[in-house]
């Protein structure tokens, strides 16, 4: 163990989200369609996410893989 924190601001600018186009790929999962609705999240996802904003150590593919706009 390093005894190093890192610090994430992934979270800090929500309207990413928001732009037309957007998608999500899960891990696991195909990219989903791009659409001019913000995607829907797995209730899984969005508890892991609740969870590593309190401070929880999550693995890697317990979040979203990638998102694109």
């Amino acid at each position: 163990m390093s005894g190093k924190v890192r610090m994430s601001s992934v979270k800090s600018n929500y309207a990413l989200g928001d732009k037309p186009g957007a998608r999500t790929k899960f891990y696991g999962d195909d990219w989903e369609p791009a659409e001019f609705e913000i995607p829907v999240m797995p209730d899984e996802t969005h508890a892991n996410m609740r969870r590593a904003g309190q401070g929880f150590a999550l693995k890697r593919a317990e979040l979203p893989e990638a998102a694109a706009a």
